[in-house]
């Protein structure tokens, strides 16, 4: 995970920005410029991403508009009823239903786009079958989009239990759309039923049918409780895909996001700030996920830069308010550092996750950095949320990065973190660094992996490269040094080399991630690389593991030059492979970016989206199962 060594970045005004960012993640392999089936097929899931993404917050838009209306008059001015509201909201309504214009609707403007796009019963000059949409039948592409995976899923929006047509599927996914854009704006409005039920009498007045929306928000709330458990199953969640935890920085009002994986769609929302709670707004630059208390649930642990960490725990409710769906908030190692990186796992054999974070530099009373060095730390949890923090030993290492995993084949968790470069400190704080476990919470950090002084390493990954039974390392490294690939030789003694290629005029690797993206049994390492030190933004890359330690190619994903902070793996589609996620920062000129995912089409082809359509600053992310 990488952060800012020595030159830090002054957090602007937070903006709080409560909205929904949704993202319907692509399922078509590469396309071509040509017109093919393959690059018709491109073309009708791109607008299917696009149009959905945006009738979803017209609905969320269209609604709140009437919700502040009623607001001003019911909290503001201290009253019962909201007569003026009736006809912002009738306006409002009338795009989202409208039984005497049903063309002027928003869905029926995102039905003719797709339809378009997508249906080739309307478009006959579409290169693309509906069997290439849909799945069933013969297909002309190869790799059609497969709509039918979703049968299970439109049936709870009202479909047959058989998506058949292009017409199904738009049907579907319109009725999705509108059901999250609801479930966002009862987040928002807790008291959205009761103030629309208020007017309903008043809207049917006004016919058209403006009705409905009241009616489905309020079956939505009937849903949610106390029923939301059978719903939220009855919908599909986690039929595929994982979910994304984002560590975002100051611009985003100390706000990390959370992406919920329902099949094929990944609805985004905030985590409730922690000056809620009347803490001070944070930014995080790392998170970690796994159950700290054995109930079963999913916890996010935040590493926070320059203010005390903070634990968010499970069960993940989508609904509840608490904490952005967590059911509770905490702080945890409260000395005032710069922490870089969190990660969690058993190292005192108790059959629950301890936490280890990753120390950059001690904060000075204006809150700079102190060019020292921290040490890193280590949290013993007691199975209930009681943890116990201490230095993991007295080095005062500029860690950027930590990885654990069973380095020495000892049976115990150790700990390897990535070093960086900075600020003339002593040359030994340059060293990456391993800690060996003693399976009861200590430490012997006397162990050092040999750099060259002029290198810096931001991001660290383990995993057996060379099939020898043993746990390797890669690290990402700074300012245009070929990042490094370290092979044990059992006993935590590790024999470095470059990986590859130097990419020495497009940044710096900011974070590594391991991971067999072509089921060939050898790992491959993805780079992301940030555009700190370069006058354009950096592509990042994959390297092609040979299975004996060594990246036969080393290749960019595509042409994105963003500024990425962080990489992780996880099947974002439900297919069985290994997809790629990167977190963005702000590129050369200080614009802020989204955040990626990338499917694996197979043959190391990629297809990159936007995760979620809010521009922030995000620093690292986590992927997991928040439903248990």
């Amino acid at each position: 995970m990488q952060t800012h060594c020595c030159n830090r970045e002054t957090a602007t005004e937070p903006i709080y920005v409560a909205a929904l960012g949704l993202a319907v993640l692509l399922l078509s392999a590469a396309t071509a410029a040509n017109a093919t089936p393959e690059s018709s097929l491109g073309r009708c899931q791109q607008t299917i991403g696009k149009q959905v993404g945006k009738l979803s917050q017209s609905y969320h838009k269209e609604i709140s508009r009437c919700l502040d209306k009623i607001s001003r008059e019911i909290l503001a001015a201290g009253g019962t009823e909201a007569p003026r509201a009736v006809r912002t909201c009738t306006k409002s309504f009338s795009k989202i239903v409208n039984d005497d214009q049903p063309d002027r609707t928003l869905a029926a403007k995102t039905r003719a786009l797709v339809a378009k796009a997508c249906d080739p019963r309307v478009n006959r000059d579409l290169e693309h079958t509906e069997a290439d949409v849909i799945g069933r039948g013969t297909p002309r592409a190869a790799q059609p989009i497969r709509a039918s995976a979703l049968d299970e899923y439109c049936s709870a929006f009202g479909g047959d239990g058989a998506v058949d047509s292009v017409e199904e599927w738009q049907r579907c996914l319109e009725r999705a759309a509108a059901w999250h854009a609801y479930h966002q704006v009862i987040v928002e409005y807790p008291r959205a039923s009761e103030w629309l039920l208020q007017l309903r009498a008043d809207l049917f007045d006004q016919g058209g049918g403006l009705g409905g929306p009241i009616d489905a928000i309020d079956g939505v709330v009937t849903d949610v409780d106390p029923d939301k458990d059978s719903f939220i199953d009855k919908i599909g969640l986690h039929a595929c895909g994982v979910d994304v935890v984002l560590a975002e920085g100051p611009d985003s009002g100390g706000m990390n996001r959370v992406c919920i994986s329902t099949c094929y769609v990944l609805i985004c929302t905030d985590v409730v700030r922690p000056g809620i709670f009347g803490g001070p707004i944070r930014w995080s630059v790392d998170v970690a996920l796994g159950d700290l208390d054995g109930d079963g649930s999913k916890d996010a642990v935040f590493a926070n830069h320059g203010t005390a960490n903070t634990i968010y725990a499970g069960p993940f409710d989508l609904i509840s308010l608490s904490a952005g769906g967590f059911a509770g908030f905490g702080d945890i190692d409260p000395a005032e550092v710069f922490t870089s990186a969190v990660a969690l796992g058993d190292i005192d054999h108790d059959d629950d996750l301890d936490i280890i974070f990753a120390e950059l530099d001690h904060k000075g009373p204006s809150g700079e950095v102190t060019t020292t060095g921290a040490a890193n730390q280590v949290c013993v949890n007691d199975g209930a949320f009681s943890f116990t923090c201490s230095d993991i030993s007295t080095y005062t290492d500029f860690s950027y990065d930590v990885a654990l995993d069973d380095v020495n084949g000892d049976g115990h968790l150790d700990a390897v973190f990535a070093n960086g470069n900075c600020c003339a400190l002593p040359s030994e704080k340059f060293h990456n660094r391993v800690c060996l476990g003693d399976g009861a919470g200590s430490f012997d950090c006397d162990h050092l992996i040999d750099f060259p002084r002029e290198d810096s390493s931001l991001g660290v990954a383990l995993a057996d490269l060379d099939k020898d039974g043993d746990i390797d390392a890669v690290f990402s490294q700074a300012l245009g040094v070929a990042n490094r690939t370290c092979l044990n030789d059992g006993t935590a003694v590790f024999t470095c080399s470059d990986v590859s290629v130097v990419f020495a005029d497009t940044g710096q690797g900011s974070a590594v991630a391991l991971g067999d993206l072509d089921g060939d049994g050898n790992a491959e390492a993805v780079f992301s690389y940030n555009a700190l030190g370069a006058s354009i933004g950096a592509e990042n890359r994959v390297c092609v593991g040979d299975g004996t330690g060594g990246f036969s190619v080393c290749a960019s994903i595509n042409s994105d030059t963003n500024s990425s902070s962080d990489v992780a793996l996880g099947d974002a589609d439900g297919d069985g492979d290994l997809d790629l996620f990167f977190t963005n920062t702000k590129d050369t000129s200080s614009n802020e970016q989204p955040n990626r995912v990338c499917l694996n089409g197979g043959g190391f082809i990629f297809n990159c989206y936007n995760l979620g359509t809010d521009l922030r600053s995000t620093y690292g992310l986590a992927l997991g199962h928040l439903y248990p």
